[in-house]
């Protein structure tokens, strides 16, 4: 995949020298691979001709989707009520 870590990296620190430090909220979760939503490769349907490996520790990402995925639904909430375009609004 991707060097996911730095990435995140680099966008925190083009938001705080673009003055937009109050909208970061940046979660790391280093040995969880990187699948957003809880995802199980050992039950999980292949998808594709060639096989991801999409890293990580089946114990750290589970521990990774139930800290971070409440955050992801709370941001997308507030964004929705923010720009009032929520479904069926």
């Amino acid at each position: 995949m991707w060097p996911a870590a730095r990435m995140c990296e680099m966008v925190v620190d083009r938001m705080r020298r673009a003055g937009r430090s109050q909208m970061i909220r940046h979660l790391s979760f280093p040995k969880a691979g990187h699948v957003l939503f809880p995802y199980d490769p050992r039950t999980a349907p292949q998808a594709t001709p060639i096989p991801f490996d999409l890293g990580g520790d089946q114990g750290a990402a589970d521990y990774a989707h139930a800290k971070a995925w409440p955050e992801v639904v709370r941001h997308l909430r507030c964004e929705e009520g923010a720009t009032g375009n929520g479904v069926g609004a």
